[in-house]
């Protein structure tokens, strides 16, 4: 559902499970930062 939501509602949900979550994606290899989250949920600010 965050895919529909307003951005600001959007941008604290991805903060939410971004800092969860960050470590185990860690694990696996994977890299990603918060700014790129945001803009593959389109959100620009």
């Amino acid at each position: 559902m965050i895919h529909y939501g307003r951005d600001k509602d959007k941008k604290k949900v991805l903060e939410l499970l971004f800092e969860q979550r960050k470590d185990s994606l860690k694990k696996f290899g994977i890299e990603v930062f918060l700014k790129e989250l945001f803009g593959y949920y389109g959100i620009l600010k």
